[in-house]
């Protein structure tokens, strides 16, 4: 340790390009670092869903739960196996054990789909909606607005908040764009008479209607490794069309379309709730955003578009952001430049009433190099600058101001001994590093169980 000190003691010259790297190198990666709300960590969870229509809990506990449960047990890698059996579905969830990579991970859904699909022909016949997924967080909370003054019962409003919900989604970054708004179903009333002229039951129309929705195959593409499916949906692309829907013909011309024996009408359902912004009725709208693009950014680009729509909005509609998620991060990002800039203040002052100028600006100059540092430290890790990581530089930084000072205070006392300042600063580094590292090491030992820990909460908070 004394020759690495000496070294650099006895070569002012490559201490100060190696500095000057630093900061250069730092402000490099602080502005190439996103900034995020939180750090990105993995949800390790399959999930396993079924559908039996009809079928009370109990029968769905006895003919679904329990044959996949049974099935998928003895898998290695599996912390625990947790169900849930409901009227006519049923939802099994397998938590995977926190040590296993994502390799693993990848290896364990592929056996678990694999046992699920050799007991489908065990399963009931009327099983449908058999999905295995393997949990991937790709979208995080990014904010909640509310639309102002908004009427579900009429279609201009309907239409606003549809193009605003389709506005954000063209930003980058925002992948999801929810409302609590009641959507219009289509109600089909069927005119018995009309039907028992024509000779058709309810299931005639089912029929109908199922062919018209069911998706057409194709065929399927090769590429590379993987197989393609290719097929033809039908939309609903208006209500004209589907009331044009032929339930019934013959070869001489005749036609019976859904008009003719149904009436067809989009019917809005009744809310259970209403919603009020600051006592104004209004339409709670939700966005995610994806793990990559910067937080503020993003913020920047939603503050345009609701300023662009709220300009042309019809009978004063507004969309106001009641819930800023990327406010948390900048209020952060704020206590941190403030603390570190107090922080200097405070030391130059300390150290100027006391040590003089050169020796409080020389000590000062350590704290934004060491920051420096950690910033090229966590875009080589490919961190992000995040509540976390900020907390982190936030507790971090009253360490830095103590050791300045403590390092400083013995440099003068050597100096005011006679020591040449070489000497002085060497001898200063000797008798304070035992405790220095002790106070870095008791900082570290503090947190060492959040390391050495593979549960959730600890990969959230890394």
């Amino acid at each position: 340790m004394n020759r690495l000190v000496r070294y650099f003691i006895d070569r002012s010259f490559q201490v100060n390009l190696l500095s000057a790297f630093v900061i250069i190198a730092g402000l490099v990666s602080l502005f190439n670092m996103k900034r995020d709300l939180v750090p990105q960590w993995k949800i390790n969870q399959v999930t396993i869903s079924a559908t039996l229509s009809g079928a009370s809990p109990a029968q769905v506990e006895d003919f679904v739960t329990f044959p996949i449960e049974e099935a998928i047990q003895n898998f290695a890698g599996i912390d625990k196996i947790t169900s849930t059996s409901s009227e006519g579905s049923t939802n099994v969830k397998v938590s995977v054990k926190d040590e296993l990579t994502d390799n693993e991970i990848n290896d364990l859904y592929q056996n678990i789909k694999a046992s699920v699909e050799n007991i489908r022909s065990e399963l009931p016949q009327d099983v449908e909606n058999l999905n295995i997924v393997n949990e991937k967080l790709t979208s995080f909370w990014f904010s909640s607005l509310s639309v102002l003054n908004f009427d579900n019962e009429k279609a201009t409003h309907r239409l606003w908040l549809k193009n605003l919900g389709d506005e954000l989604r063209k930003i980058p970054g925002i992948v999801k764009v929810t409302d609590r708004s009641s959507k219009a179903d289509i109600l089909i009333q069927l005119n018995q008479k009309a039907m028992a002229r024509y000779r058709l039951t309810s299931r005639d129309i089912q029929e109908s209607l199922g062919k018209k929705f069911r998706p057409l195959p194709v065929g399927s593409l090769e590429k590379g490794e993987s197989t393609i499916a290719v097929q033809i949906t039908h939309g609903l692309r208006s209500l004209e069309g589907l009331k044009e829907l032929i339930i019934k013909g013959n070869c001489g011309g005749t036609r019976i379309r859904l008009k003719d024996v149904a009436d067809v009408r989009f019917e809005i359902p009744k809310k259970k709730y209403k919603q009020f912004t600051n006592g104004v009725a209004s339409v709670g709208v939700t966005l995610f955003k994806d793990l990559e693009t910067d937080t503020l950014d993003t913020k920047v680009e939603v503050q345009k578009v609701l300023e662009k729509l709220n300009a042309s909005a019809p009978d004063q509609l507004s969309a106001k952001i009641t819930d800023d998620g990327p406010a948390y991060i900048e209020r952060q990002l704020n206590v941190l430049k403030n603390n570190a800039l107090m922080g200097v203040v405070l030391v130059v002052l300390v150290l100027l009433a006391f040590l003089g100028l050169k020796t409080s600006l020389m000590t000062t100059f350590g704290l934004p190099l060491a920051y420096f540092a950690t910033f090229i430290v966590l875009g080589a890790m490919g961190m992000k600058i995040d509540i976390i990581s900020v907390v982190g530089m936030i507790l971090i930084l009253g360490i830095l101001v103590d050791d300045a000072i403590i390092v400083s205070e013995q440099y003068m006392q050597y100096l005011e001994k006679g020591h040449p300042p070489k000497e002085a600063a060497l001898m200063a580094v000797r008798k304070t590093f035992v405790p220095i590292l002790g106070t870095v090491l008791t900082t570290a030992v503090a947190f060492s169980p959040i390391l050495m820990a593979k549960d959730g909460l600890s990969q959230f908070l890394e």
